[in-house]
């Protein structure tokens, strides 16, 4: 049985995360999925718009992989009963339907011609000691990475839209605004009041030509981080179970 992380490690791997976002906002970084693993997707940024818009598929695949990843940890990993308000009555539904949600967009998106940039439809991620620990920790990392989410999301839009490429553009709208419900219901669950505290979600990133490895320490790990491994398809509907599957509708694309 692994043992409990201290606090300051926790406390340490996610200022890592942290941080870098705040500099990247206070220093006028941008980035977009294209960016988020740094030399994995930067070959692509010198190419055709073409190769670019495959960069930004390949790393969206991977971001919702990690997305998996963390939701399944969350439902039904082995820290999963340590998480409190996430598994109430009231609550845990938001979390399995989250995690059937960023499942399906992981093969929306390989329908749309995405490879992960792990190179595997399984691979290994990487997140910060404690985060399946505790509540606080577990909701805390969840803000985090749909706020990156969305942000990646939006400057992939402004992307699309601006080179004319209509169908990627709104497939990234359509799942960026899943992800902003993930924010407020984790929002819900912390107990932060409004939940829903924005007019606008918030364009952390305006472009698609700089690379800046947001989340690489999600795809690479180091010190202060755990492994976890991709859940299989069986396992997450087991997670999540079938009544919540068959409420979780999938819109078309255009």
């Amino acid at each position: 049985m692994q043992s409990e992380p201290s606090a300051p490690a926790t406390q340490d791997a996610e200022s890592k995360v942290l941080t870098r976002g705040r500099f990247l906002k206070a220093t006028g970084g941008t980035v977009a999925f294209t960016a988020l693993f740094g030399g994995l997707a930067g070959p692509a940024l010198a190419s055709s718009g073409a190769d670019l818009t495959q960069s930004i598929v390949d790393a969206a695949l991977t971001a919702e992989q990690i997305a998996t990843s963390f939701y399944y940890q969350g439902v039904a990993g082995p820290s999963a009963p340590r998480l409190g308000p996430v598994h109430n009555n009231n609550n845990l539904n938001y979390f399995q339907a989250a995690l059937w949600q960023e499942y399906q967009h992981t093969q929306i998106l390989t329908n749309l011609g995405a490879a992960s940039l792990t190179g595997s439809t399984a691979p290994t991620l990487y997140f910060p000691n404690g985060t399946f620990d505790s509540a606080g920790s577990f909701l805390s990392l969840l803000n985090t990475l749909e706020n990156a989410f969305i942000g990646a999301y939006l400057a992939a839009v402004n992307y699309w839209a601006t080179t004319s490429q209509p169908v990627f553009a709104e497939a990234a709208a359509q799942i960026m605004g899943v992800e902003a419900e993930h924010r407020a219901l984790g929002r819900v669950t912390s107990g932060s009041n409004p939940p829903n505290n924005l007019v606008l979600e918030d364009a952390l990133f305006a472009s698609v030509s700089a690379a800046v490895p947001v989340l690489l320490p999600f795809v690479q790990g180091g010190k202060g981080f755990t492994a976890v491994s991709y859940p299989s398809a069986a396992a997450i509907e087991a997670a999540v179970t079938q009544p919540i599957i068959n409420s979780v509708t999938t819109p078309s694309l255009a």
